[in-house]
């Protein structure tokens, strides 16, 4: 009896189909036209995943911030009704290079971990006061948080 491969195989999943139908992708190479990212927003070749709709709302926030102005992770998470700090910091190391990500610091207000250096920088850019602690660079967040009103 002649195996099938698993790729091909029908899936038991309702609503998938089987392997041997044309995939349904929704982004194709330039030059050949290949699928490069499949329906669940992973790209084939090099593993690289989309944001969410839960990031790019946490990625829409984090741009909004006023240069100046700080939130806490948990700042971020509780303005999209969320209670997940830790997804918001996973967000912004994953896909945070294209907003100012050094405007989101730790509860005690100590600065992303393993980018003080390039966040004091900026922070201090926008004049915000970068004071030194034993545990690390912090921001005062009584004076630099960000609230709607200033």
């Amino acid at each position: 009896m002649r195996r099938m491969n698993p790729r091909n195989a029908p899936s038991r999943v309702p609503g998938r189909g089987g392997g041997a139908k044309s995939p349904r992708w929704r982004i194709t190479g330039a030059r050949t036209g290949a699928p490069l990212i499949d329906p669940r927003g992973i790209a084939r070749h090099t593993g690289q995943v989309l944001p969410t709709p839960f990031a790019e709302r946490v990625l829409d926030l984090v741009a909004t911030i006023p240069p100046g102005h700080v939130l806490t992770y948990g700042d971020v998470a509780e303005r999209l009704g969320s209670r997940a700090p830790r997804a918001v910091g996973t967000t912004l190391s994953r896909f945070g290079g294209g907003v100012p990500w050094w405007r989101v610091v730790r509860a005690n207000g100590l600065l992303p971990p393993g980018h003080e250096v390039a966040a004091t920088e900026h922070l201090r850019a926008e004049g915000v006061a970068v004071l030194p602690s034993a545990a690390g660079p912090r921001v005062d967040l009584d004076r630099h948080r960000w609230t709607r009103t200033g």
